[in-house]
């Protein structure tokens, strides 16, 4: 079982190595930003370029992430956000990945872009906070806290 992580730097690739644990010894590899450390425990990872709110850098990183995920093809496909978990998690579907998106523990009472796009899309939506089940509704699922 190959298994696709996706996620933006800072406090989403904390949250992302809090889950390394739970993966054991299966096959990994992680999509994440250029110019950030090769974190430790990941043996394939992949950069792509920021995508921020540009049309067209998002249009390039999605295509980035779309050759990886051809390449790669992952039976489960898990991101911890941010922009880069939308066409991760988009293309990641349309391949017949199972996706699993974990909201930001920083989202306590807002809820975040990714999560609103991606909310209804994926097999799994897992929030850091019970306050989030009432905004998000009846498909997201809350297991505790990652950090």
């Amino acid at each position: 079982m190959t298994i696709g992580l996706a996620c933006s730097d800072g406090g989403h690739l904390t949250s992302m190595c809090e889950l390394m644990e739970a993966f054991g010894e299966r096959d990994i590899f992680l999509i994440t930003y250029e110019g950030i450390r090769k974190p430790s425990g990941f043996h394939r990872v992949y950069y792509i370029r920021r995508m921020y709110n540009n049309p067209f850098k998002f249009i390039v990183g999605s295509l980035q992430i779309l050759r990886v995920l051809i390449c790669e093809r992952p039976s489960m496909s898990i991101s911890t956000g941010s922009e880069v978990a939308i066409p991760f998690m988009l293309f990641s579907k349309l391949l017949g990945s199972k996706t699993v998106y974990v909201e930001s523990v920083a989202r306590i009472s807002v809820l975040s872009r990714a999560g609103l796009l991606l909310y209804g899309k994926v097999d799994y939506f897992l929030v850091q906070w019970p306050e989030l089940l009432k905004k998000y509704g009846s498909k997201a699922e809350y297991r505790g806290r990652l950090l």
